[in-house]
C-alpha cells in the first residue's frame, strides 16, 4: 500500500527513542566539548532544521556558545560561519552520510580550524564516519525517502548529548520516560486524518519560537514533500504579524507549536488570526487552556521543557503530511523528484 513505510516509521518513533538512550549513552558521553570557544552545527534540508535546533538545545543547558548554518553556505562563504583564531568544534549532520554539501563543510572546516569534527548520521559506512574524528550512528534506519524516526532520532542525540555534560545531568530529566509520551501523537492519528480531509484547507502556516522554530521548518517541509503542498511555510511565531500576516486567508491552517516561554504571547496571536479567518491548529505543554477559546483543534503532549516538546511535537505534523499525502493521491514513501541523498 502507499505510504506504508513512512506510516511505519512514524509510529515506531517512540520504540525508536529508547532505543537511542539506550545505546548512545556511553558514546554520547565520550564525546567532549572541553577547551572549545564554540560549537558549529551544519547540515541540509531536514539535517539543517536539526542543527538548529541541536545548536539551541546545546546553548540552552550548557551554556556553551554555538552557531548553525546551512552546509552550502559553510563552504561558499566559511568566513561567515568558522570564524579564525578561535577554537572551533564542527557538528556536520547527516542521515546517510553522503551529502555532498555536508562533506564539502568539513573540507571548509579543516582549511580554517585544528578543532574536532563530530559527525552525526544513520548510516555506519558512510563517507561522512570517514572524514569525522569522532562519528555517532544514530539507531533510526528508514526504507522511506523521507526522514521520519531518523529526525527524531537524532534530536534526540542531541539532546541527550547536551544533557551528559558536566554538571547537566538533570537539564533534561523527562528524556527517560520520552517513549510512554510518545504514543500520545500515536493515537490523535484519526483525528489528524479529519483535519488532513478537508478540502477547503490550500495554506499551510507553521509557527514556532526559540528551538521550536526548527520543528516549525520541518512541519512545512514534510507537508511539501509529502503532499507536495507548494503553499506551506514556517515562521518565527511572533515574526508572523510584521509581513506574512497579511497573506492570511479562509483556506489557510496556522500550526502554532506552543513554546515554554512564549505561550502567553502565542495564545494571543492565535486568537488574533482566529479572528482574521483562519483555522488554527494548537499544540501546546500543559498551557493548553489558554489556547483552547481560539483553537479549532488542540493537542497537550503534557509538562516539559521545549526541547522535550520539540520531540513529542513532531510526529503530529509527520502525520499531518501523511494523511494529507494520502488524501491526495500521493505515495509518502515515494515523494516527487527526491532522492535519498543528494549528491553533486
Amino acid at each position: 500500500m502507499p505510504g506504508d513505510h513512512t506510516f511505519r516509521e512514524i509510529l515506531e518513533q517512540p520504540t525508536v527513542w529508547q532505543r537511542v538512550i539506550d545505546s548512545l549513552q556511553g558514546p554520547l558521553g565520550n564525546l567532549d566539548l572541553t577547551g572549545l570557544d564554540e560549537v558549529v552545527f551544519v547540515g541540509c534540508g531536514s539535517s539543517y532544521f536539526l542543527s538548529e535546533a541541536a545548536a539551541k538545545v546545546m546553548a540552552a543547558v550548557t551554556g556553551r556558545r554555538t552557531r548553525f548554518a546551512t552546509a552550502s553556505e559553510a563552504f561558499l562563504a566559511p568566513e561567515t560561519v568558522f570564524p579564525q583564531n578561535e577554537s572551533l568544534g564542527l557538528v556536520p549532520i547527516s542521515r546517510t552520510g553522503e551529502t555532498s554539501e555536508v562533506l564539502r563543510a568539513v573540507e571548509a572546516f579543516r582549511d580554517r580550524s585544528r578543532g574536532p569534527v563530530f559527525g552525526f548520521t544513520c548510516s555506519a559506512d558512510s563517507a561522512l564516519t570517514k572524514v569525522c574524528d569522532r562519528h555517532i550512528v544514530v539507531p533510526a534506519p528508514e526504507a522511506s525517502l523521507v526522514a521520519t524516526q531518523s529526525f527524531t532520532g537524532t534530536l534526540l542525540a542531541f539532546e541527550l548529548w547536551a544533557s551528559l555534560q558536566d554538571g547537566h545531568a538533570d537539564a533534561l530529566a523527562g528524556l527517560s520516560a520520552i517513549d510512554a509520551a510518545g504514543q500520545r501523537p500515536m493515537d490523535a492519528s484519526p483525528i489528524l486524518r479529519e483535519l488532513a480531509s478537508y478540502t477547503e484547507i490550500q495554506r499551510y502556516v507553521f509557527l514556532g519560537s526559540g528551538l521550536i522554530h526548527a520543528i516549525a521548518q520541518e512541519g512545512a517541509m514534510k507537508m511539501q514533500e509529502m503532499a507536495l503542498a507548494a503553499s506551506s511555510v514556517a515562521h518565527h511565531a511572533l515574526e508572523f504579524r510584521h509581513g506574512p500576516r497579511s497573506a492570511l486567508t479562509p483556506d489557510t491552517l496556522v500550526i502554532l507549536l506552543a513554546s515554554q516561554a512564549g505561550a502567553g504571547l502565542e495564545a494571543d496571536l492565535v486568537a488574533e488570526l482566529k479572528q482574521l479567518g483562519a483555522k488554527t491548529l494548537v499544540l501546546a505543554g500543559d498551557e493548553e487552556a489558554a489556547f483552547a477559546p481560539y483553537a479549532d483543534y488542540l493537542f497537550s503532549v503534557g509538562q516539559y521543557p521545549d526541547a522535550i516538546r520539540a520531540l513529542l511535537y513532531t510526529p503530529y505534523l509527520q502525520l499531518l503530511a501523511y494523511h494529507r499525502a494520502l488524501l491526495k493521491g500521493q505515495d509518502p514513501d515515494r515523494p516527487r523528484h527526491l532522492a535519498r541523498s543528494v549528491v553533486l
